[in-house]
């Protein structure tokens, strides 16, 4: 069933946006009528693909003949392979800022703001998986102010369905490697010796080792760390294992919430929380207890990320999206402190805070720099989305 929302500002062109990969949906444009269609699950599947173009197809029919499409900068996206066989003009806009600019657009929150965006992986302007990112957020442009340290995916998508690959890596680089034997010894036996001292290999070489910073990949790791789910649980269920492990528990102390910086962008250093929280769970600690103090330290990272990048810009109010704010607890906590900083926090109404919301930013997204451009008198529709990182 579709959905239409009334947006604040006309666009000064038809926009069809075409989504994501996963959880993907398709969103028309037209003056100031987003219409967002039902969500396609994943785009690799073929039958799903048809109908997804189906839906394009339709869409379109909103639009008329003089339209440009959105899509995201991913390079190997069904999406992105499809809106650049139209042959319409093309707008590329990156998947965490159409999160946040997707969000915003549902809520009524005017530019600039800041977009604290959280999920999985998405395709970053320096080529990497993101996922755990602090945004400043005006019309049509971002720049990144804060993300998350990046972290190793030993094998790539092979760590998305093996969490212990990220829990291993997280630690080996979080302690010395002896202190965590005792932690993971009894785990790791489940692993398979030849696939072991494969991610090893990767490790130590850096070959097949993409680099993250994705809270969603952080929750996957920790969750190993912490006994909650076993090497190869069902498909994104381990985050929601450490958000039920915490929900007996209230955090009686944080883990150092240590924010490094790198030129006029901070990093949020997870590495003191993994290592306390291996600490602490050699040391006997309860998992809910160290479940409930993972979640409050990285709440107060991305709090006090976003509270400085808010006083940068000169504003007072800040977007949550991405599939981690489904998580209550981290989304309770993240709000709390933003509040306590005097920060107005506003989250997706109608759309959903995943990725069936992304495309809604990417037409949001692309009539702010097409607006920009008639204003400045540049008509170049077809030149591509260009972000400050």
């Amino acid at each position: 069933m579709t959905m239409s929302l009334q947006l604040a500002h006309p666009t000064p062109v038809p926009i069809l946006g075409l989504g994501p990969q996963t959880k993907n949906t398709v969103c028309a444009l037209r003056d100031a009528t987003a219409t967002v269609s039902d969500e396609h699950a994943d785009l690799d599947d073929a039958d799903t693909y048809r109908v997804f173009v189906r839906t394009a197809e339709r869409m379109r029919e909103l639009l008329g003949s003089d339209f440009i499409v959105a899509c995201d900068v991913h390079p190997t996206y069904a999406s992105s392979r499809y809106a650049r066989s139209l042959g319409r003009p093309v707008v590329e806009v990156q998947h965490h800022f159409a999160h946040a600019a997707g969000a915003a657009a549902d809520a009524g929150v005017e530019a600039p703001f800041i977009g604290v965006v959280c999920d999985g992986t998405g395709y970053g302007s320096d080529g990497r998986a993101w996922g755990g990112e602090v945004l400043i957020c005006s019309g049509g442009e971002f720049a990144r102010a804060a993300h998350l340290c990046y972290f190793p995916l030993p094998g790539g998508d092979a760590a998305v369905r093996e969490p212990w690959r990220t829990g291993y890596a997280l630690a080996l680089a979080a302690t010395r490697g002896a202190e965590i034997l005792g932690v993971m010894s009894g785990a790791l036996r489940k692993v398979d010796r030849a696939t072991l001292r494969l991610v090893e290999q990767q490790i130590r070489t850096g070959v097949n080792l993409p680099l993250s910073s994705s809270l969603g990949r952080l929750f996957d790791g920790v969750a190993f760390l912490l006994g909650l789910c076993g090497v190869s649980p069902a498909p994104g269920t381990a985050p929601g294992m450490l958000e039920r492990a915490a929900a007996p528990a209230e955090a009686d102390r944080l883990y150092p919430p240590e924010i490094l910086t790198a030129g006029r962008t901070r990093l949020l250093d997870w590495r003191p929380l993994i290592a306390g929280l291996l600490r602490d769970r050699t040391a006997g600690q309860e998992v809910a207890q160290l479940a409930a103090r993972f979640h409050a330290t990285i709440a107060e990272m991305f709090a006090r990320a976003a509270a400085a990048a808010a006083g940068d810009c000169g504003t007072d109010r800040v977007v949550l999206s991405g599939g981690c704010f489904f998580n209550a607890r981290m989304r309770a906590e993240l709000t709390r402190r933003l509040e306590i900083a005097g920060l107005q926090v506003a989250v997706p109404r109608r759309v959903s805070t995943g990725d069936a919301g992304v495309s809604l930013g990417q037409v949001v997204a692309a009539a702010h720099q097409c607006g920009a451009r008639r204003t400045s008198g540049r008509g170049d529709l077809e030149h591509p989305f260009a972000a400050s990182a």
